[in-house]
């Protein structure tokens, strides 16, 4: 930024309090803090600042337009995230209790194939694996799949595709 779009920024921040009041209460239901809303009001007047044209309109006018777009970006970003849930929340390999339990989910969606011949097969596949699948079936995208496991889009994709093979493999090989 040079020193005419600080001086713009700096002069026009009150814009980014006006807005953000306006959107307070979608961001509470949204689960934003007011915090997150003024930074994100404030990239939004930084935007504006840097291509304001002063033969168009007045800045006031272009600033609160983008620092409006911000927020509904914000808000909509909010509500597609899916809810972030707790590392002990995770299915793990060794917590056979839990309801969310890998093979109870993969045993209620897949009735194709008997308890025997999955809990045979299951338990030729590594925790990773396993959770991958699962999420899989509780119907997470890749994506979010790669970031709740802590792997690249990439291997997320390859895990699904190994363990619908070796599944495939076991299939044909018992004459299913």
């Amino acid at each position: 930024m040079n020193a005419a779009q600080e001086v713009l920024v700096v002069e026009n921040q009150r814009l980014v309090y006006f807005v953000a009041n306006r959107f307070r209460h979608r961001a509470v239901a949204a689960g934003i803090e007011f915090d997150d809303l003024v930074a994100t009001g404030m990239l939004g007047l930084c935007k504006a600042a840097r291509v304001y044209d002063p033969s168009r309109a007045k800045f006031s006018v272009l600033a609160v337009r983008c620092i409006e777009n911000e927020m509904r970006l914000l808000l909509r970003q909010a509500r597609r995230r899916p809810k972030t849930t707790s590392l002990d929340d995770v299915p793990r390999e060794d917590d056979e209790s839990k309801a969310g339990h890998p093979e109870s989910v993969w045993l209620r969606y897949e009735a194709d194939f008997s308890e025997v011949e999955w809990r045979e097969f299951a338990g030729r596949l590594s925790a990773r694996e396993r959770s991958v699948l699962a999420l899989a079936w509780l119907g997470y995208t890749q994506k979010d799949i790669a970031k709740r496991v802590g792997i690249s889009l990439t291997h997320v994709s390859r895990v699904l595709a190994r363990v619908e093979r070796r599944w495939n493999h076991q299939s044909q090989a018992k004459g299913g």
